[in-house]
């Protein structure tokens, strides 16, 4: 439903952007030891925490990120970074 693809959106635009400015390249994954709990995820993105995790839950079944505690491994960054989108400013 659209009110989902617009959490999954506002999830992937944060985590994209805590990858690029926190994440700590390992092999072929990017991982983001956070030390935040899915709540605070969820006040950062303007979400409940309990549609964080189902968030989380399907982009790790979609093969994008593993999650483990406050730890985030990021396996796709590519398609990660082709599903953040952010408002482009109008001139």
């Amino acid at each position: 439903d659209m009110a989902m693809d617009d959490s999954r959106q506002r999830v992937v635009n944060l985590l994209y952007g805590l990858m690029v400015q926190f994440g700590t390249f390992s092999g072929h994954e990017t991982e983001l030891d956070l030390q935040m709990t899915r709540g605070e995820l969820g006040h950062l993105a303007g979400l409940a925490e309990e549609t964080v995790i189902r968030i989380l839950t399907g982009l790790q079944k979609d093969g994008v990120l593993i999650s483990k505690g406050r730890s985030i491994s990021i396996k796709d960054a590519k398609r990660l970074e082709r599903e953040a989108s952010f408002p482009r400013k109008v001139s």
